[in-house]
């Protein structure tokens, strides 16, 4: 049992469960979303949707997931990934009562509560492990959630590979919904932050204070959260980064594999791309955890890598869409490529894989950047946050101007040149990146505090991992996190 329970306690076991989170809740809505208008026949009833959950992912980033977060724990992510089973349930329904309403309302909702799953997810994922192993940590998550999209894939080109219908079947929005469910209860029973023992022997350490909370508290302490983001220098100048991370994912679903494949080939086409993102994941993730470099060489290093990659790319798309002229809609039905097309398919399969890497190295460095800020879950659940605010205003931003029939090879250069333009501002904060995140005094003599009173008699296992933790190993190990 001991064993087990120290298996369980380790950072990496936590992570683990998180992908698992991810694996049905996210995961499986990109399952659905990549079907094409999430399943449905009517494309609208889906982008009014994205509308409302993205704008209102923007507000939740900035305000509600971070103060959710640091009062609920483990319980903000459970509460946030049932809105998950709520929006795919309003997909099932629109099928047969043809609620608009519904299908918005629940796209809102999911807004809110999907910015609490990945607030809550960003700060366990980068703040439990030790420096060390960041890398490693982000790469097993983001195999684990993309094995989500990956096998969600591969039934839908199942499903669809004799089929000509235009909508997802009911089985598959009840299942989905039902294991929707089952993932925002696995949150249920992961540990808290208080009992996670890393591998050199440190906690990830709770400083609970007890305050009265008011309405009144509560909104002041939202503004100071809301402004801590804006008040550091280099989250600033990532903005760019963050914003043009799910930017381009319009362009890649809808004027890439929407526009030039037929329905079946979509699915292994999708199936490709989110395989291509858990191998980009684990191979970056070696690179950024390289001990042989320090920690601000590794972040140049990745950071050259990214732009010499994403050109090569998207030099190749510029001449994949010279091919095809200025279109708004796709190719005919008749001319679409199939898995049978034979190299000219090849091609284009090759830079759609190309788009997967590319992305999954992008959101892999972001990760690990704001990894490098901080040790604290609470601080780095509000640069999560901030991170993800600007991300979904990109991404709200890409599906506007798809949505108004903007040329895609115009879309191209905007997608582009949003990339060329994040660099300066990445370079300077991979320029300063400093070797350890360092950590507060007040952590520092929470440490401190803690070891004194399991000295004093608490509880055994505590005792012995405390014990672990010297002085010297205290100043050079993770940042012990406080939750004010």
């Amino acid at each position: 049992m001991n064993r087990f329970m120290t298996f369980y306690s380790r950072p990496m076991t936590q992570v683990a469960m998180v992908g698992l989170v991810a694996f049905c809740l996210p995961g499986l809505y990109n399952t659905i979303t990549g079907m094409g208008a999430a399943g449905m026949v009517d494309p609208s009833v889906a982008a009014n949707a994205n509308v409302a959950l993205y704008v209102a992912g923007i507000f939740s980033s900035l305000f509600i997931a971070p103060l959710t977060f640091k009062y609920l724990g483990n319980y903000a992510m459970f509460v946030g990934g049932l809105t998950y089973p709520l929006y795919m349930g309003s997909l099932w329904a629109y099928g047969h009562i043809e609620s608009r309403g519904f299908c918005i309302a629940a796209g809102a909702l999911l807004g809110v509560g999907a910015q609490m799953f990945w607030i809550c997810q960003g700060s366990i994922m980068i703040s439990y492990p030790v420096e060390a192993d960041k890398g490693k940590a982000i790469a097993l998550f983001w195999v684990i959630f993309n094995l989500g999209g990956f096998l969600g894939s591969i039934i839908s080109f199942a499903i669809n590979f004799n089929s000509t219908a235009g909508k997802v079947s009911d089985a598959t929005y009840i299942a989905f919904t039902i294991l929707m469910i089952v993932g925002a209860c696995i949150a249920l029973i992961m540990l808290p932050r208080h009992k996670i023992v890393r591998k050199d022997g440190s906690r990830v350490a709770l400083v609970h204070k007890d305050r009265k909370i008011t309405v009144k508290s509560l909104f002041v302490e939202a503004l100071d959260i809301f402004k801590a983001g804006f008040a550091n220098p280099k989250l600033l100048a990532l903005i760019p980064f963050f914003y043009s991370s799910n930017f381009v994912y319009s362009y890649q679903f809808d004027a890439v594999n929407g526009a030039l494949f037929n329905v079946r080939t979509r699915g292994l086409n999708g199936a490709l791309y989110w395989g291509s993102q858990m191998l980009g994941s684990v191979l970056f993730s070696c690179l950024l955890d390289w001990k042989k470099y320090s920690r601000r060489t590794r972040a140049i290093a990745a950071l050259t890598v990214l732009f010499v990659f994403f050109n090569a790319v998207w030099i190749g798309a510029l001449f994949s869409q010279l091919q095809y002229g200025v279109y708004t809609t796709g190719l005919p039905a008749e001319d679409r490529l199939d898995l049978t097309s034979g190299p000219h398919y090849g091609a284009e399969l090759t830079l759609y894989i190309c788009f997967g890497l590319a992305d999954s190295m992008w959101q892999t460095f972001i990760y690990w950047v704001i990894g490098t800020l901080s040790n604290e879950p609470a601080t780095l659940g509000v640069y999560t946050g901030f991170f993800k605010a600007f991300q979904n205003a990109g991404a709200a931003s890409g599906w506007k101007v798809d949505a108004s029939h903007v040329p895609y090879l115009h879309f191209l250069i905007a997608c582009w040149v949003l990339i060329l333009i994040s660099f300066p501002g990445a370079y300077w904060v991979a320029f300063t990146t400093k070797e350890t995140s360092g950590y507060s005094e007040e952590i520092e003599q929470d440490q401190h505090d803690r070891i004194e009173q399991d000295k004093l008699g608490g509880d055994a296992a505590t005792t012995s991992e405390a014990a672990k933790v010297t002085d010297e190993d205290t100043k050079s190990s993770d940042v012990k996190e406080i939750e004010h």
